[in-house]
């Protein structure tokens, strides 16, 4: 020690002892915050990551169901005579019984026609015409009084019955079902 500074009973202070003074004024980020923050990124690109693969499987999965009603050599706008003039083929009229938990007796008369694809495509289903039935009859056999109230329950069987029809006579042969008559007697 100096003589003068131990005369004054003081010490002088270092450089050391100033930069750690500094570092003690300046704030420090507290290290839960800093963790938190760490967290909270590490969780949102979590969230990112999966709502990006649940988009691409959602969008995977309807690319999969069109690709099995649409033939490949289709295209989603028809051009030409064909475009104009849709060819539709009218399915016998239909009474079923209605599932129904109590005694009571429900009747549904179903008047169905198909939208076809092409014109080769009539006499093909024509020739398959007890399958489409029986698809469709062992469908709505099997519906109760309440599966049919509202607008969104018809648009739901419909989208049933297109599917059973082209699991029946092959994907690409029929473009929509439409109902006639549905009634519940």
């Amino acid at each position: 020690m100096a003589p003068t500074a131990a005369i004054a009973g003081k010490t002088q202070p270092s450089e050391d002892d100033e930069t750690e003074a500094a570092e003690a004024e300046a704030p420090r980020p507290a290290p839960g915050r800093k963790r938190a923050i760490l967290l909270a990124l590490a969780a949102a690109l979590l969230v990112a990551t999966a709502l990006g693969v649940g988009l691409a499987v959602y969008w995977a999965r309807i690319e999969l169901l069109l690709a099995h009603f649409v033939k490949p050599s289709e295209s989603r706008v028809a051009t030409g005579p064909a475009a104009a003039l849709p060819l539709f083929l009218d399915l016998p009229d239909m009474v079923v019984n209605l599932t129904t938990s109590s005694g009571d007796i429900h009747m549904l008369r179903a008047s169905i026609a198909l939208e076809l694809a092409s014109p080769a495509d009539a006499a093909y289903l024509r020739s398959l015409m007890p399958r489409i039935q029986d698809v469709i009859e062992t469908r709505l056999r099997a519906l109760r009084p309440d599966d049919l109230k509202g607008t969104a329950q018809y648009y739901r069987l419909r989208d049933e019955l297109l599917a059973r029809v082209a699991f029946a006579v092959g994907p690409g042969h029929v473009r929509q079902v439409f109902f006639k008559d549905l009634i519940v007697r």
